[in-house]
C-alpha cells in the first residue's frame, strides 16, 4: 500500500484581496490531501485586513487550519491551530521601512494544547 499520495496529490486554493482609499481588506481558503492518502485533510483560511496613510502601515490578521490523519507515525499532528496577529510598520523613504507587532497562537492536538505570543521586529532593505 501506498502510504504517500505523491502520484496524485490534490489541493485547491482560492483567495481575493479587494482595496479602496488606503484599506485593503482578503482573504484565502486552502483544501489539500497533503500528498498522505487516503483519509488525509488539510484545511486552512484566513482574513485580513491594513491600511496605509502616508508613511505608515497598519494590519490585522485571524486564520485557521485543521490537519486530519497528517501524523505519519502518530496522531499527534492532528488538531486545529488559529492565530491572530496585528503589526504596524513605518516607512523611511521607498527602500527603507521598520515594523513589528504581535501574533497569537492556539494549537490543538489529540495529545497537548499549546497557547503561545510572539513579539517581533521587521526591518526591510531593498536596493
Amino acid at each position: 500500500t501506498n502510504t504517500f499520495n505523491v502520484d496524485d496529490p490534490e489541493a485547491w486554493t482560492v483567495g481575493a484581496n479587494i482595496g479602496f482609499a488606503g484599506f485593503t481588506f482578503g482573504g484565502s481558503y486552502q483544501e489539500s490531501d497533503n500528498i498522505l492518502g487516503d483519509g488525509a485533510a488539510y484545511e486552512s483560511w484566513d482574513v485580513g485586513a491594513t491600511y496605509e496613510r502616508g508613511s505608515w502601515g497598519f494590519m490585522l490578521s485571524y486564520a485557521e487550519d485543521e490537519c486530519t490523519a497528517c501524523g505519519l507515525i502518530t496522531s499527534d499532528l492532528n488538531g486545529e491551530t488559529s492565530a491572530v496577529q496585528t503589526g504596524v510598520d513605518y516607512s523611511f523613504g521607498k527602500n527603507v521601512s521598520f515594523g513589528g507587532g504581535l501574533q497569537y497562537k492556539e494549537n490543538e492536538t489529540i495529545t497537548d494544547d499549546e497557547d503561545s505570543a510572539v513579539i517581533y521586529l521587521e526591518t526591510m532593505i531593498s536596493f
